[in-house]
């Protein structure tokens, strides 16, 4: 008579299981990513991805990919793996800030220009100050990395700013009627604004302590200093008793 329950073999048969069997999807693309065969030929790096990267990441849901902080994204980071970087914020963009930040500094550390150029397309709240401080340690770079540097600010200040010099950051806009360019001076704790219109140009220059709402100087502020030290702006009726550098229209 055969028995009701056959016993477990360990060669698999009669459904023995094995230790990959008992890992879980995030388990399995977690090993996949820490074994990235980085410093391999393309033709190596392109057949992991496809072949064991991308089948992996398709069974894991979105949500399990932020066990022990995000770790799998620090991994891929370590690993220079931009690609997988990439395929891994599109399938979730909700990342503990600390592990963007702390991604963002590895990519950069480890010269990831591709990495840090996905990494800083994420939204959140420090990405200032991360920029910011890459901006400071710039020189610490190579090119591709600085270039990114660059690329991720101007995407993040967007191409209505332009930054002058150390202490002046214009803001232009555009209506129907004219074009009208804002330049704010932290040195001189002024505003010149220049609205141009067909070969009609006109030039104003306020004081910060002359208008009603600093809202505008104080987003200024901050946009300038994601790539300078300026003054610092302590509110539009602080005088500092700084000298004004006056401009004339058409000088950049």
């Amino acid at each position: 008579m055969m028995p009701d329950v056959l016993p477990e073999m360990s060669d698999g048969y009669y459904g023995g299981s094995t230790q990959s069997d008992t890992e879980t999807p995030y388990q399995k693309l977690l090993k996949i990513v820490s074994d990235y065969p980085s410093g391999s030929g393309y033709s190596v790096i392109h057949n992991y991805e496809e072949e064991r990267f991308a089948p992996a990441l398709r069974r894991v849901e979105p949500v399990d990919l932020q066990q022990n902080n995000g770790e799998i994204l620090l991994h891929a980071v370590k690993h220079k793996a931009s690609r997988c970087v990439e395929a891994l914020v599109k399938k979730t963009k909700t990342w503990h800030e600390r592990t963007i930040c702390d991604a963002i500094h590895n990519a950069a550390s480890n010269h990831d220009s591709d990495s840090l150029r996905v990494l800083f397309r994420l939204d959140f709240s420090a990405k200032k100050d991360m920029l910011s401080k890459l901006n400071n340690q710039k020189s610490d770079y190579n090119t591709s990395v600085q270039n990114a540097i660059e690329t991720s600010k101007a995407n993040f200040i967007g191409s209505e700013w332009k930054k002058i010099s150390q202490n002046e950051i214009s803001h232009t806009i555009s209506t129907n009627i004219a074009k009208i360019e804002h330049v704010f001076n932290f040195n001189a704790m002024s505003i010149t604004t220049i609205a141009i219109h067909d070969k009609s140009v006109t030039m104003t220059e306020r004081n910060f302590n002359d208008v009603q709402d600093d809202t505008d100087i104080v987003r200024a502020h901050e946009t300038l200093s994601i790539f300078e030290q300026p003054p610092v702006y302590r509110g539009k009726n602080h005088s500092p008793r700084r000298s004004v550098n006056k401009r004339t229209p058409g000088n950049g």
